[in-house]
């Protein structure tokens, strides 16, 4: 069948389809009127570009040319685009479900296409897709538990790359890291706040000038204690002893070394110091603890304030979440509460005087403030405090699940920072003695036979080590040390050097298994404790206390 091209000009301005040409209207006015219309209706219906091919029914060739449209120079990207607005929804659904499937081969590194003939490589092909899906699956429902202690079991610290980054002229005390892993953010007894690339090593900005700025200048005017970063990378949120919350926007600013960011809105609100922050993953729902007891939960979408809850009987020091609208905190108190945003509620989990088992009799002692805290998940997470105690908490429990008496030295150091990668069982600790310490957590759904072991490795940081945070990967952490506490000056350390410690922990690939319900896939102990986990705990779950409105 060969093609024969209709131009849009004059000549065949009155051709049909069947190659007959339209005659001049005759007749009455009303007729002439009908048919002028009826002209114009099959003229509008049709119009043929330039370059418009139309088949011929009398063809020789026999080959059956489809009907195409528009012009020669843009016939495959038109006829794309047809194709996607004539797709309908289910088709829609299919190609999508095609090109990730296409992706995860590609991830897989599967090579299946050269040897199809096989089934036994097949199936193999098939199994190794399954469980990659699944592991995409449990990933996005934040069930996903990697095992990354292992790898850093008895390791050499020595052999750890580690890189100092100064710029603070007085002690940081806080540190927070990007999703990529390439930005890290200070803030500092100084007022001020720097973002360094951990690629370069070097610092590229200065978000918060040091110490105070001129009239109307939007920069901190006291000490800086907590910086919280989206999950996206976009946001940067930084509260301090100014009682204000500041936020700024990082999309493609401040590339200069040197260079001064106003932020794009302040939040006031809290009472007193502004001690902790926290995202919640995958959104811009911002969270802020305070001296003033109170939590205040924010919407960076709409640069608004949400909310306010009461409960903590003492200032807040730490905080976290994570997926859930149910973030974490810990206090002065000695008290762990889980909030729950949507039932106006929250649970009570509180640590009395010889806990663990024997309790004082055995020195496990727990007294004095709580000041730091880390999720390892929706259901665990990790506190430490100045009592030097490394505790693991449960849900599902009112007291500790395990308890590390005296982690950093006999003398009981206060522990200033812990930080701790979301699914997954790897933790760390900073304290004053001059190391930052590794450890591995054994979780079980209940809390029975929960068990924090050192790795046995220790990372050389002198001074106080005031902020800790991870990579996603866990081939990174960097720790903000300095010479003093970061909420006093309490015994300096003279010796020590004002800083960021970039670390660079072994990357080697090892078994990440994916379980469901976040037990520790290579914990031999965990299924026989599990064994006995039908009987009903004596002990009660969290206590319920609404929230009452001030």
């Amino acid at each position: 069948m060969s093609k024969r091209k209709v131009g849009g000009g004059s000549g065949t301005k009155g051709r049909l389809r069947g190659g007959s040409v339209r005659s001049k209207p005759s007749g009455g006015p009303v007729a002439q009127q009908e048919r002028a219309n009826l002209d114009f209706s099959l003229e509008s219906k049709r119009q043929p570009n330039d370059d418009e091919y139309i088949e011929e029914e009398g063809s020789e060739s026999g080959e059956d040319v489809p009907r195409k449209r528009g012009r020669a120079t843009q016939q495959g990207t038109d006829g794309a685009m047809e194709e996607e607005d004539d797709e309908t929804a289910a088709e829609m659904r299919v190609r999508l479900a095609k090109q990730y499937l296409a992706q995860m081969e590609a991830a897989l590194g599967s090579e299946n296409d050269e040897e199809e003939s096989h089934d036994e490589d097949t199936d193999r092909g098939k199994d190794s897709m399954g469980a990659l899906l699944e592991r995409e699956r449990l990933k996005a429902s934040g069930s996903l538990r990697r095992a990354l202690a292992g790898r850093l079991s008895n390791f050499s610290a020595a052999t750890v790359p580690t890189h100092i980054l100064k710029g603070h002229k007085l002690a940081p005390t806080c540190v927070t890291i990007t999703a990529d892993e390439r930005t890290a953010f200070t803030g500092g007894k100084d007022n001020a706040i720097l973002r360094y690339d951990l690629e370069s090593g070097r610092r590229t900005a200065t978000l918060s000038s040091f110490w105070r700025g001129g009239q109307g200048y939007q920069s901190h005017e006291k000490e800086v204690l907590a910086l919280a970063v989206s999950s996206d990378g976009r946001y940067l949120a930084a509260g301090g002893r100014d009682k204000e919350i500041r936020i700024w926007d990082l999309r493609g600013r401040g590339h200069r070394e040197g260079l001064v960011l106003k932020p794009v809105k302040t939040f006031a609100g809290h009472r007193d110091a502004v001690s902790a922050l926290a995202f919640r993953a995958d959104a811009h729902a911002l969270y802020s603890g305070s001296f003033d007891r109170c939590l205040k939960h924010w919407n960076l979408d709409g640069m608004m304030y949400v909310e306010t809850l009461f409960g903590h009987q003492a200032e807040i020091n730490g905080i976290d979440a994570w997926r859930r609208e149910r973030p974490v905190t810990c206090g002065r108190d000695r008290s762990v509460r889980v909030w729950k945003l949507a039932d106006e509620s929250h649970m009570l989990l509180q640590c009395p005087q010889g806990v663990g088992g024997g309790g004082a009799s055995k020195g496990l002692v727990m007294g004095g403030s709580l000041d730091c805290l880390s999720m390892l998940s929706e259901e665990c997470f990790v506190t430490g405090g100045e009592d030097g105690m490394l505790a693991m908490w449960n849900v599902n429990k009112k007291k500790p699940v395990a308890v590390v008496p005296a982690a950093h030295g006999g003398n009981s150091r206060w522990i200033s920072s812990v930080a701790a990668i979301k699914g997954t069982d790897l933790v760390a600790s900073g304290s004053n003695d001059g190391y930052v310490r590794l450890w591995r957590a054994s979780t079980t759904p209940q809390g029975q036979g929960s068990s924090l072991e050192s790795t046995g490795a220790a990372l050389l940081c002198p001074g106080y080590v005031n902020g800790l945070a991870f990579g996603h990967s866990g081939s990174v952490l960097v720790a903000a040390c300095g010479k003093e506490h970061r909420l006093g000056r309490w015994a300096p350390e003279k010796g020590a050097v004002n800083g960021l410690y970039v670390m660079r922990l072994p990357d080697e690939r090892m078994g990440e298994d994916a379980v469901d319900g976040g037990a520790n896939p290579e914990s031999e102990s965990d299924e026989d404790e599990e064994e006995g986990g039908d009987e009903k705990d004596d002990e009660k779950t969290g206590e319920e206390e609404d929230e009452s409105d001030e």
